[in-house]
């Protein structure tokens, strides 16, 4: 994050530049997360002595885009650089994220934080490209004889185990992460609170979606063959997005070391939880 809100009568003077803009060019309204400038010159800290981050909410037409995103994978998402210069927002377009005390809609959905609901997008996405990845291998292999061979992938007693091997793994993925936000859900209309046991389970269900996906669609890469690597057929696509999809920070192997501490008792110390 490169941005500052200036302090100022009525509002907010903000300049600064942000990236990974994902579907920012279709968007009406759009976010700039900035460190909050005093009128001394300081910038605002809470009590514990952290910077405060606060969301400004800007129109499109306010915005300047950066063609940036010249990437391997995920080129669809459009995630250019926008930027601001010196631009005047007010104070009631303004919010602080995840704060109970700016939250504007009491429902749960709103209670989720920003972390759980990136988490849980991420790992929609890279299942999504795993069953698009192993759905398609399932049709190609209808038909498709390895070199030298005299009979097709779906005759294969090798390619029997793997295929359901994998759907296990994707389909147990899956519940896992529905399981947790179900299960999160249900504990705020009880309680009107996310837990952290909630936040942790739903970190684990998420992050390990990201990698088990991976996984998945690099068995069906492989065994794709020689298919796989031409252009005219989706694999290699999704191979260039699943990858893309991976390396965000919602799948950082880090989040399991976290999410261990909480199991043995201790106080999770990652900030993506």
């Amino acid at each position: 994050m490169e941005g500052r809100a200036k302090v100022v009568p009525g509002g907010y003077r903000v300049t600064g530049k942000w990236g990974f803009g994902s579907g920012g060019h279709h968007a009406t309204w759009m976010g700039a997360h900035c460190h909050v400038e005093l009128p001394d010159g300081s910038l605002l800290k809470s009590e514990d002595g952290a910077l405060i981050e606060r969301t400004m909410l800007l129109r499109q037409d306010q915005l300047n885009w950066v063609s940036s995103w010249d990437v391997v994978g995920l080129r669809g998402t459009g995630s250019d650089t926008y930027t601001l210069t010196d631009v005047f927002v007010p104070e009631a377009y303004t919010v602080r994220r995840d704060i109970d005390a700016e939250r504007r809609i009491d429902d749960p959905f709103f209670r989720f934080t920003t972390t759980s609901a990136y988490s849980c997008g991420f790992a929609a996405v890279s299942m999504g490209i795993a069953r698009g990845m192993l759905d398609g291998l399932k049709e190609l292999a209808q038909t498709k004889k390895p070199s030298h061979t005299a009979r097709t992938l779906r005759d294969s007693p090798v390619m029997h185990h793997l295929v359901a091997e994998n759907e296990a793994k994707l389909r147990s993925a899956r519940a896992f992460v529905l399981e947790t936000i179900r299960d999160a859900r249900d504990g705020i209309q009880r309680t009107g609170a996310l837990t952290t046991e909630d936040r942790v389970l739903m970190r684990l269900a998420t992050t390990t979606a990201i990698r088990r996906a991976k996984e998945v669609a690099e068995f069906a890469y492989h065994e794709a063959g020689s298919t796989a690597i031409f252009i005219s057929n989706p694999f290699e696509r999704r191979m260039r997005d699943i990858h893309a999809s991976a390396q965000q920070v919602q799948g950082r192997t880090a989040h399991i070391e976290v999410c261990g501490q909480y199991f043995l008792g201790l106080d999770p110390t990652g900030r993506f939880i």
